[in-house]
């Protein structure tokens, strides 16, 4: 048994969210077979050096979609935390990657920023078409994909910016 680090290995942190082990971390690996062995020490290490990877991660979501807003609809923040339901020092939490948001809201503030009037509807507090925002939200990840696809945009945020910009693509 060998302490190995190796680049470009990934565990799954959270469901479907898959973070990368960083090449100096060093995991007893089997030298006949290269099977990783985790022993509970490690596995608590590794889980504090991916959850402070996924905040950083979802911090930088989340104000590339905040700073789409901000431009796209002359909003202050408050006025987002209005429209989210977040308290002010709830936002600037996440913002700073010190909590760690929920994926409702996570996905309500990545809908707000790629659908503008899902938002504007939100900030002026009108009532909001059910049905239309949990489709918006549900099928996101498909229209994303299809978008980066056709447009071959590589990063979320450049595919946040330029889907803000330019016309829907039709299902």
């Amino acid at each position: 048994m060998e302490l190995c680090a190796k680049s470009g290995r990934t565990r799954q942190y959270r469901r479907g969210v898959y973070i990368e082990i960083p090449a100096d971390f060093k995991i007893p690996t089997c030298e006949q077979c290269g099977e990783e062995m985790m022993s509970a020490l490690i596995s608590s290490r590794l889980d504090a050096i991916l959850h402070e990877q996924f905040l950083t991660q979802q911090a930088t979501q989340l104000r590339a979609y905040v700073h789409i807003l901000k431009t796209r609809h002359s909003v202050t923040q408050r006025q987002i935390e209005d429209a989210c339901g977040v308290t002010r020092s709830y936002l600037s939490h996440l913002l700073s990657g010190k909590r760690e948001a929920g994926t409702t809201l996570m996905r309500l503030i990545e809908v707000f920023a790629l659908f503008g009037d899902t938002f504007e509807h939100a900030r002026d507090g009108k009532t909001l078409n059910m049905e239309e925002t949990v489709r918006r939200v549900f099928d996101l990840r498909p229209v994303a994909q299809k978008y980066q696809e056709n447009v071959g945009y590589t990063t979320k945020h450049q595919r946040a910016a330029r889907f803000v910009e330019r016309p829907a693509l039709a299902s």
